[in-house]
């Protein structure tokens, strides 16, 4: 896992228009609270903002905040251990219908689950075609690590979507074919270690 490669400020450049979270500020933790104002104006739907940490280790979970819980979450997020010059992320909040986690090894989607569907835990191995192929898509433009997860979702509007990148070693499995997935990362293991061999 190259950590820094899992920040937000690292790679949102690298998927842009495929994101999610596709508008977007990036500002430190310590200036939200004087920001909130230009942040709902800026950003709000419904009196609601998606808050998250740019930081690969998740310093907190990200969660949509209405504007009347936003002072009191946001010091809250200050028992996590995030200091003020640390970045988070600030996006408008969208709908999702479903979301699934596919790992890449090197360079291809080899297994993948859903994970949620209208925003209750539903494991399935059942992944259709077309998120595989988004996914594949997706890590073919860039890969953080030869291994990694992809979270994609379906929106409301029925839009794939890249919710985010993961390190394949801190990322759960939910319903993937493990044997898929070990053999895939035995036969890249195999294959780095004859790369730096020489072999």
């Amino acid at each position: 896992c190259d950590l820094k490669k899992f920040e937000c400020t690292y790679y949102y450049s690298k998927f842009g228009k495929f994101l999610l979270n596709n508008r977007y500020v990036m500002l430190p933790y310590g200036e939200l609270i004087r920001q909130k104002e230009f942040l709902y104006e800026t950003l709000g739907n419904n009196e609601c903002l998606f808050v998250r940490p740019s930081s690969g280790f998740k310093s907190f979970t990200g969660t949509v905040i209405h504007i009347d819980e936003f002072d009191r979450k946001i010091e809250s997020f200050g028992t996590y251990d995030i200091e003020d010059h640390h970045v988070v992320v600030v996006s408008e909040p969208k709908n999702i219908w479903q979301e699934w986690r596919l790992f890449v090894v090197d360079k291809q989607v080899v297994t993948g689950s859903l994970y949620k569907e209208s925003r209750k835990i539903s494991h399935s191995p059942d992944v259709p075609n077309e998120v595989i192929d988004f996914g594949n898509s997706i890590a073919s433009l860039w890969q953080p690590d030869p291994a990694f997860a992809l979270d994609v979702c379906r929106t409301n509007s029925g839009e794939l979507k890249l919710v985010e990148i993961n390190s394949f070693s801190s990322s759960g499995l939910y319903a993937c074919d493990k044997n898929k997935l070990v053999k895939s990362i035995s036969e890249m293991a195999l294959k780095e270690w004859k790369e730096y061999k020489n072999i």
